[in-house]
């Protein structure tokens, strides 16, 4: 309900104007003595005033004048309410910010119209000024500037972000495309130099433009540019652009190129390594079984004569299958080859039957039908994944029982990995235990590069649970 402010000195017109508005639904307000306005106005919350012009003491255009220039009230609309009908004290009134007038005596639908019509005005005002504040919030946090240049007389205009992202004042630094020129890396002249010559002189846009520029204090920051050019009548008449800092944005882009080249460089070291250690090293144990087996056999002269030379090559081709056994799953944790050549699920599957065998453990694996090949690093990071999230399984979860569960949905790839262990109190251990945590970091970190998410719910006694999407499209795997 509006509330609406009454100030006059006749008691009659106020009586008649307060019964009016409360059978409109307005809640009003009144004064007889106008020196009281501001109290009021200061004590309670005023939709809009019905001012009076002629008033003993201070007139009605007065105090309109001092409600205008107030910083808190200026927004509230005035309607004068006067019996003169003299144009040129109507002229002062709207010169000095009314925004209506009633005529005496007040006709009621004269007085249900015109409150109306300026209390509809006044939301309108509001909710422009809103969009215009949220604008600036916006273009705040974007660290986005935007000018205009009038193509008559030549005259560029730069917004108060502009001068944020030059680092500069208004004051010290008027806008103009010499000062635009003078901000601009002495390197990218080249560059910019014809884009803003066909944009101010022929009118012609090229498309965006990245170049950087140079603050006094010597810093260098990466630019964006964006540009409009507006017609009348098939000729140019003004050009409204955008320039964006994009410097965060742009490290942030080359330290996650960096991160991936690393991921991708750790992984091709895994790979050769993988390759170097089957080739050579399992090699040379399987050369060094062989001749033991062989030496054994021509050392005892019978099967039932006790021959201590073959006792202990049994023994000795008991530590050398072991450690066959042991640089075969280091290769297969360094580069699971299986994953390159047959896909994920079965890659998976491999990992988790040989994790049942040799730690006596229950993982359930459930891959959804219709599993299509993904792009080779998202299936790779999913493989290390789920390997790391079934290594803190086994190291920590104190349970046998866990769930690994993908499929896919349109281009979305999704994978769930579950334990009934003991859990974990994620916000603690994010502070006390790095290596725990630098674990599922990287988890975080391998899903934010490929643009997807990860949510990881813990709590002691409950188990954990990590669920991830990530967005691409199938491939058809050669």
């Amino acid at each position: 309900m509006a509330n609406i402010l009454i100030v006059d000195d006749n008691k009659q017109t106020i009586q008649q104007v307060d019964e009016l508005l409360c059978s409109f639904g307005y809640s009003s307000l009144y004064t007889l003595e106008p020196e009281f306005l501001f109290e009021i106005l200061e004590s309670k919350p005023v939709d809009l005033i019905l001012l009076d012009v002629h008033m003993p003491g201070e007139d009605g255009v007065s105090l309109l004048k001092k409600v205008k220039e107030h910083p808190v009230f200026r927004s509230i609309p005035v309607i004068m309410l006067t019996g003169d009908t003299d144009e040129r004290l109507l002229e002062k009134c709207f010169a000095s910010g009314a925004m209506d007038f009633i005529n005496k005596p007040i006709h009621d639908i004269v007085l249900k119209s015109r409150v109306k019509s300026a209390l509809s005005n006044r939301d309108h005002i509001l909710a422009l000024r809103k969009k215009s504040s949220s604008l600036k919030n916006v273009l705040q946090i974007a660290t986005m500037g935007m000018w205009e240049f009038d193509c008559s007389n030549r005259y560029m205009k730069w917004s108060s972000e502009m001068y944020q992202i030059f680092d500069r004042t208004a004051e010290s630094f008027p806008s103009s495309i010499g000062n635009f020129f003078h901000v601009i890396h002495p390197e990218d002249i080249k560059i910019v130099k014809p884009y803003l010559h066909d944009l101010f002189e022929s009118n012609k846009v090229a498309g965006p433009l990245d170049f950087r520029i140079i603050r006094p204090d010597e810093s260098v920051r990466i630019v964006h540019q964006q540009a409009e050019v507006l017609e009348k009548e098939g000729k140019p008449v003004h050009i409204l652009g955008i320039t964006q800092d994009i410097t965060d944005q742009q490290r942030s882009t080359a330290l996650q190129h960096a991160y991936r080249r690393q991921n991708q460089i750790r992984e091709e070291e895994r790979e050769r390594l993988a390759r170097d250690l089957h080739d050579e090293v399992i090699q040379i144990f399987s050369m060094l079984n062989l001749k033991i087996n062989v030496s054994a056999k021509s050392g005892c002269s019978s099967e039932s004569e006790y021959c201590w030379l073959r006792d202990n090559f049994q023994s000795c081709q008991e530590l050398i299958h072991t450690g066959n056994q042991t640089l075969r799953q280091i290769i297969n944790d360094l580069y699971p080859s299986i994953l390159k050549d047959l896909g994920l699920a079965p890659a998976l599957r491999a990992h988790i039957r040989d994790l049942n065998e040799r730690m006596n453990l229950q993982i359930e694996l459930h891959v959804s039908s219709g599993l299509e090949s993904w792009p080779a690093e998202i299936e790779l990071a999913v493989f290390r994944i789920t390997q790391e999230a079934l290594n803190n399984v086994v190291k920590h979860a104190k349970t046998p029982h866990a769930q690994v569960m993908i499929g896919q949905r349109e281009n979305i790839l999704w994978l769930q990995i579950e334990d009934q262990g003991q859990g974990m109190f994620l916000e603690e251990m994010n502070l006390k235990s790095m290596p725990k945590s630098l674990g599922l970091f990287l988890m975080k970190e391998r899903v934010s590069q490929l643009g997807g998410k990860i949510t990881i719910h813990s709590q002691l006694g409950q188990g954990t649970s990590i669920f991830l999407e990530i967005p691409h499209s199938p491939i058809e795997r050669k």
